[in-house]
């Protein structure tokens, strides 16, 4: 059989190492490893004994691919002291289907065999991977058989320890992993409790990937086996090689998040979701009973490849300055160059170090550990930035605050009642500033002149316009008196000078001399006009926005005053509720709630008003004016002028 005959790709590697860690004494005297490719798969060992030595190979690191085929391999194991000696034969694997050391000595013939449950068999010390005790005389020589079933291309480690030196380092080494795995896991528990803060799902694919990792790390070091399931079978492998999978969609798709690649670049988020989704996919093809090898082969040529893809990710990021690139980077070179290491390791062409042995666990927790860091940096400049922003809410509020105090010192102050007129307002501003006005003068011995308007819009630009609304109408009334005419004035002053945020208004004027309402509108909701004996009119007349354009005119609608009566003008915010049905019209809900409310004082009048539409809402959905004008014609008027409006 020639050794060109299985040149196949590198896949399962045996390695036969010294001893655990470079620190660690020198193993017993050994020969170099010979293996044997049975092609026929049923040879025994008697038969093995028996094949020439032309017919084994002679490598450290035998390339034997991705078939089926039972391997067997030989050595001589070698105690030239004078004493008797124990030694301890350690697999580093749990994921092989089954293995049988045979070792022939002066003192007999002895056989170990595991399975992949690592089923018990004399001689099989308790562990986390197989591990055979086998005694030597002195001055004495052991030939050792080990065959190898395994249903996929897998890395093989075997080391060589003396009895008392092996148990001298498993606790070092359940301590080394242990820390490994608790490190892990608290990084992982720390990102989902920030997923849970937050629910930025950057932290949930970071524990995800965290947690895939573990599982994998978990099982590949044969702790699963031991503690969890004893009894697990070859599942557990599957499932491992899922794992890796999903380790590398979940780094996909933690990576898109966390360096925000749709705006970096649209040709790298595409090509990582791509392989991200591809990580998805294998995981699922692993699970499935019977592609066990074809997976194998896949993952030993996708894993390579995406590690490259991640460093490449974190070079082309870095260059473009994406916040904290460079972490990003230094943890995927971690992970990188621990795998790197360790296959170099593992293959013979590096010296066999503690960190050459365990690469992939110290580049993992090295990627950990830089990622933690970078997701801490990523929460304190989180956690500045909602300080400054709080601080610039906290200062427009204040601004908001003294903005809403100078709004409300341009409304004018609820005057005294007199014996002829009492006027009441119910303002409720949507915020802290709002966009109706309304303004209120006794313009002679016995006329009241009143406006209501509404800014298209809420918030602090309504509340800008209607001050110049205000403007707007304290020159139109310091010219006329008649409403048709004020808003005439309002629209031509205010149309080059609003921008798209039109004005409803409606202007009264209530003449106790002649016992005559004069109202002109602009879009604003009809007013009401309630005769104490009962008697209700609607003052449904209408006209354009003011602003719309120079020029436009209004008209005017007069009405006959009763004896006593009361005058409600109202913005359209007070019926603008989610709780109101569409019919009837909202003006007839608003004058059947007039008529049950009539009878109550001015200020019940309307608060029972306001609470009749807006109910329970807890939106408000507009800015709520009411005013209330009560009058009495057969009242003698005192001397002065009455004034609400600044």
């Amino acid at each position: 059989m020639s050794e060109k005959s299985h040149h196949l790709a590198p896949a399962l590697l045996l390695v036969v190492w010294a001893c655990g860690v470079a620190a660690e004494p020198q193993p017993p005297d050994r020969t170099g490893l010979r293996y044997y490719v049975d092609e026929t798969a049923s040879l025994t060992l008697p038969e093995v004994a028996q094949l020439p030595p032309e017919a084994w190979q002679r490598d450290q690191t035998p390339s034997l691919g991705f078939l089926k085929r039972p391997v067997w391999f030989f050595f001589q194991l070698g105690n030239d002291t004078p004493d008797a000696r124990r030694y301890a034969i350690e697999i580093q694997a749990s994921w092989i289907d089954s293995m049988q050391l045979t070792c022939r000595s002066r003192a007999g013939t002895r056989s170990f065999l595991t399975g992949d449950t690592h089923a018990s068999s004399s001689g099989l010390i308790p562990h986390r991977f197989p591990v055979f005790a086998l005694g030597l005389e002195a001055q004495s020589v052991a030939d050792c058989y080990l065959l190898v079933r395994s249903r996929g291309a897998i890395y093989l480690p075997l080391a060589i320890y003396e009895a008392s030196e092996f148990e001298t380092t498993v606790p070092g080494d359940y301590v080394r992993h242990g820390l490994f795995l608790g490190i892990l896991l608290t990084i992982a528990l720390f990102c989902l409790s920030l997923f849970a803060t937050t629910q930025d799902r950057l932290y949930l694919y970071f524990f995800l990937h965290l947690i895939a990792s573990l599982y994998y790390f978990v099982v590949s070091n044969g702790f699963a086996r031991q503690y969890a399931f004893p009894d697990g079978g070859f599942a557990l492998n599957e499932a491992m090689l899922a794992a890796a999978s999903l380790t590398v969609a979940w780094g996909f798709a933690f990576s898109r998040r966390f360096l925000n690649l749709s705006s970096i670049s649209r040709i790298q988020d595409i090509a990582t979701r791509a392989l991200e989704y591809a990580g998805y996919v294998l995981a699922g093809l692993c699970l499935l009973p019977g592609l066990y090898e074809h997976t194998v082969r896949v993952l030993n040529i996708f894993l390579p490849i995406t590690q490259i893809a991640f460093v490449i990710v974190g070079i082309l990021a870095t260059v473009r300055r994406a916040p904290l690139a460079w972490l990003y980077l230094l943890g995927w070179f971690s992970i990188f160059g621990g795998g790197v290491l360790e296959v170099l390791t593992s293959a013979g062409i590096l010296p066999i170090t503690a960190p050459g042995r365990h690469g992939n666990m110290l580049g993992l927790l090295g990627e950990a550990l830089l990622f933690a860091l970078a997701l801490g940096i990523r929460v304190r400049n989180s956690s500045l930035d909602r300080i400054r922003l709080a601080l610039k809410l906290n200062a427009l509020d204040a601004d908001l605050e003294r903005a809403r105090r100078i709004h409300a010192s341009l409304l004018p102050q609820i005057p005294q009642p007199t014996d002829l007129f009492e006027i009441d307002v119910v303002y409720r501003p949507m915020a802290a500033l709002g966009g109706d006005f309304y303004s209120v003068h006794q313009v002679g011995p016995r006329q009241i002149l009143a406006l209501a308007a509404d800014v298209c819009g809420h918030g602090l630009p309504a509340a800008l316009d209607s001050s110049l609304v205000r403007i707007a109408f304290r020159r139109a009334a310091s010219l006329t008196r008649q409403p048709e005419q004020i808003l005439n004035e309002m629209n031509d002053y205010l149309a080059p000078h609003v921008n798209y945020r039109f004005v409803a208004a409606v202007c009264a004027l209530l003449d106790m001399e002649r016992r005559l309402l004069t109202v002109s509108n602009a879009g604003f909701p009809y007013p009401i006009l309630l005769g104490y004996a009962g008697t209700l009119q609607t003052m449904d007349i209408g006209g354009y926005l003011l602003g719309l354009q120079a020029g436009l005119r209004y008209e005017t609608m007069e009405a006959i005053l009763p004896e006593q009566g009361r005058l409600i003008l109202y913005s359209d915010g007070l019926f603008e509720s989610p709780e109101l049905p569409d019919e009837p019209p909202p003006e007839e809900l608003v004058a059947a709630a007039v008529q049950k409310h009539r009878v109550r004082s001015q200020h019940e009048f309307l608060l029972r008003l306001a609470a009749e539409f807006q109910g329970s809402s807890m939106n408000q959905a507009d800015d709520i004016t009411l005013l209330a004008i009560d009058y009495d014609l057969t009242a003698v008027p005192r001397q002065g002028n009455l004034e609400l409006s600044p």
